[in-house]
């Protein structure tokens, strides 16, 4: 009956329609074991499913159509720090309930960012983690400061929603979702979430939220000064970023990060010189011992000055 075409509408009836023309329920119908058992035969259950699958009898269900096959020929880490961050979510239970915990992951060094606690995981509170790391990256928080940057998440509700890409749009930072159902896009964020859980989450208890805010944040810094990662021949990612000289330069009206830029002499002055005689800061710019040795070189006196300066240096 359910499958007749109707002479007014010319559509087929269907299941629903009918059961609730005949006051039925659709449970009596769909079920294997309830039609075995009315038809009083010694019927198999394969059998019953079979002969109900062909009449269109069994309960609607979820179909997913087969996925398309990525090759994950490529790599999620980058070559350089603040191109690419990772961030996720997690929780743990408190003594006020149920807690929302959101990181932020460099994928280069692997350090963590920013990482935030909450009781409701929204899609606000899902963009403090960016916050605490753009104003130590950065070192503020204004329009397109991060240039350049990328931001991999899954698709979450917090971070497709339209507010969390409109502030990664101020902001200058470009979205990266991951691939549906392929948590391995953002196995950097994963990974650090695993070391949370480990180290901290499931071997302390917590009273209140705030007081898992607090150990979260005390965990950040622990991690980031003294957590030995071996892909990185056995440094803490601290120290991975601080083998990288940034300088910087103004572009386009804002403050830009570049890696890989090192102090030149420029008319016997540095490029630190320089850049404070244009109003620019230049923190934590380091000369390799090598490079100081013949700097010193080529711009002391010659004579007794300058074997006495290279001697200092080799001391």
């Amino acid at each position: 009956m359910s499958q007749t075409v109707s002479p007014s509408t010319g559509r087929r009836y269907g299941l629903a329609l009918v059961c609730r023309a005949w006051e039925m329920c659709r449970s009596s119908v769909y079920g294997v074991r309830a039609r075995q058992a009315s038809l009083r035969v010694e019927l198999g259950k394969r059998r019953v499913l079979r002969l109900m699958r062909l009449a269109n009898l069994l309960s609607p269900s979820r179909t997913f159509k087969a996925a398309v096959v990525k090759p994950h020929d490529g790599r999620i880490t980058t070559d350089r720090p603040d191109q690419m961050w990772g961030t996720d979510q997690t929780g743990a239970d408190t003594g006020e309930g149920h807690a929302c915990i959101f990181i932020a992951v460099d994928h280069c060094t692997a350090e963590c960012m920013g990482i935030h606690a909450t009781r409701r995981g929204n899609r606000y509170e899902a963009l403090e983690p960016l916050r605490q790391g753009i104003h130590v990256a950065f070192g503020s928080y204004s329009h397109e400061v991060a240039l350049g940057l990328k931001v991999r998440h899954d698709h979450g509700s917090q971070f497709m929603s339209d507010d969390y890409q409109k502030e990664l749009e101020f902001l200058g930072i470009e979205s990266s979702p991951a691939y549906v159902r392929e948590p391995e896009g953002n196995g950097v964020a994963e990974r650090f979430i695993r070391s949370l859980k480990e180290q901290l989450l499931w071997v302390r208890y917590f009273a209140s939220i705030e007081e898992l805010r607090l150990a979260l944040l005390e965990f950040k810094e622990k991690y980031n000064r003294q957590w030995i990662l071996e892909k990185h021949r056995y440094r803490t990612p601290a120290q991975v970023r601080a083998d990288f000289d940034v300088s910087l330069f103004r572009d386009r009206g804002h403050m830009a990060r570049v890696p890989h830029l090192r102090p030149r002499r420029v008319l016997g002055r540095s490029t630190t010189d320089l850049g404070r005689s244009q109003g620019i800061t230049v923190p934590n710019l380091r000369i390799s011992r090598d490079r100081a040795r013949v700097a010193a070189q080529e711009n002391l006196r010659p004579g007794g000055d300058q074997i006495g300066a290279a001697s200092e240096l080799q001391s």
